[in-house]
């Protein structure tokens, strides 16, 4: 979704050449792209154990 679906805002734009439209667009793509890397990449690496899986100990180091 985020790769292709809000390009459609900038085809619109462009097809119908609308400074407003080219604004509302540009704005709608660094939105997007912030509340992505911001809100939902925190929390796909949490579920799915991406970002913290070095900071968990391994069981070998408790032997030590």
């Amino acid at each position: 979704m985020y790769l292709y679906a809000f390009l459609l805002f900038w085809a619109i734009a462009v097809g119908l050449n609308s400074i407003a439209a080219l604004i509302v667009a540009a704005f709608s793509h660094v939105y997007i792209w912030v509340h992505y890397y911001a809100t939902e990449k925190p929390d796909m690496d949490i579920l799915y154990n991406t970002a913290y899986k070095n900071m968990q100990p391994d069981a070998a180091e408790f032997r030590r």
